[in-house]
């Protein structure tokens, strides 16, 4: 849905045009959905209490003076909810709207909160039929992505595919969110991969995959997959299900907390030692990568990964081993062009 703010006074009211920051989630805007229904699809990670805060920030634009013109702010709402099949209304409430001159008029100075039109739309449920469709795409284009090297066109077109797999929902989509969810050259974000395994409904089979993937001697194992992991199996556990923070009750949510945190941590040991034992399994990019995690999270793990050019050679794309080709061979002539004009200046003298 597009969001578009105008204001009819001259420069009365300025709009934040920020649409994220490090946490993944920007809470400017609230989407009322009526009936109320459906639910949080990453309540599991930010409502997981495993950590104790998400970092605001990052990247930010300048605040934007608001008049005629819109300000148009792009919003999914597959990012805040999954509905069931139906008919439904949808407010949003923003608080990008604030009052930069009031202090010279003398009003209270603050965020100013508008709320939009109502809009009404359907969800329809998917059919295998067009699920199975829509994965196709999106492995084609991530596919493509990877073995023909990197443009921007090709680059937007892999972060779209990405986020097609990750709201799928499908079990297929779930097995392909696993099996891509380590670094390449490019094949989208990595956060969609991320948030995809973290809210699909196939939880069990995300799990599976990504514990498969530890004994696997192509895939690296990073610091995301061992984190995603742990999570996915700590809340998997109904006794670590934390309950919405209760003032009244904050010593006792508190001590079920720091026990929940104890389970991850414990958890996260174990991938790290199950890691370790499969390190000897794995070569390449794959060894580099999963020894690197070993490295910063492993207190006792002190092995420093051989490089292995042939390895390497072999994951690269076909686009980049022509333009290492290349280079190579640009390289090979300067010099041979450089010992002749040497051989030529030794001879004039």
């Amino acid at each position: 849905m597009n969001l578009a703010f105008t204001s009819n006074s001259n420069r009365k009211y300025t709009a934040s045009t920020r649409l994220g920051d490090r946490s993944g989630r920007l809470n400017m805007e609230t989407f009322c959905v009526t009936p109320d229904v459906g639910r949080d699809l990453l309540e599991d990670y930010y409502g997981s209490g495993i950590w104790s805060n998400f970092g605001a920030g990052g990247l930010s634009a300048p605040d934007r003076v608001l008049g005629r013109k819109p300000l148009v702010i792009e919003e999914e709402l597959n990012e805040w909810k999954t509905l069931p099949p139906g008919s439904y209304t949808l407010r949003v409430v923003s608080h990008r709207v604030d009052t930069p001159h009031s202090v010279s008029s003398g009003s209270i100075i603050g965020f100013v909160f508008v709320v939009s039109n109502p809009i009404s739309f359907q969800v329809i449920a998917a059919t295998p039929e067009w699920q199975a469709r829509q994965l196709t795409l999106a492995t084609s284009v991530l596919d493509r992505s990877h073995s023909t090297g990197v443009s921007v066109v090709l680059m937007e077109q892999a972060q779209h595919a990405a986020r097609i797999l990750r709201f799928l929902g499908s079990e297929a989509a779930t097995r392909e969110l696993a099996r891509r969810f380590w670094p390449r050259i490019f094949e989208g974000d990595d956060w969609d991969f991320e948030a995809g395994l973290i809210a699909s409904p196939h939880r069990q089979i995300a799990i599976q995959e990504l514990n498969s993937a530890i004994e696997d001697p192509r895939r690296p194992v990073t610091h995301n997959l061992i984190e995603t992991l742990a999570l996915l199996e700590v809340q998997s556990i109904p006794e670590y299900k934390l309950p919405h923070y209760d003032a009244s009750r904050k010593v006792e949510w508190e001590e079920r907390r720091k026990a929940k945190v104890a389970a991850y941590d414990k958890i996260v040991t174990k991938l790290l030692q199950r890691t370790a034992a499969a390190l000897d399994k794995k070569s390449g990019r794959a060894r580099t990568i999963t020894a690197e995690t070993l490295s910063d999270k492993h207190p006792d793990f002190k092995e420093v990964p051989l490089w292995d050019p042939a390895a390497w050679w072999h994951e690269m794309t076909f686009t980049s081993k022509i333009a290492l080709s290349s280079l190579t061979a640009l390289f090979f002539l300067s010099g041979i062009l450089g010992l002749q004009r040497l051989k030529q200046g030794r001879s004039a003298h």
